[in-house]
C-alpha cells in the first residue's frame, strides 16, 4: 500500500463524488424543463 495506490483510490472517490453530483444536476436540469413545460401547456 504505497503512496500512489493512496491517491489513485483518493482520485476514485473524488470521481465518484464528481459523478453523483453531475447526475443531481442534470436531474433538477430535467426537473425545472418538466416544470417549464407543464406551464407553458396550461
Amino acid at each position: 500500500m504505497g503512496l500512489s495506490n493512496l491517491a489513485q483510490s483518493t482520485q476514485v472517490c473524488l470521481n465518484q463524488q464528481l459523478a453523483s453530483d453531475l447526475s443531481t444536476r442534470y436531474q433538477l436540469v430535467d426537473a425545472i424543463r418538466s416544470l417549464d413545460c407543464d406551464q407553458l401547456e396550461h
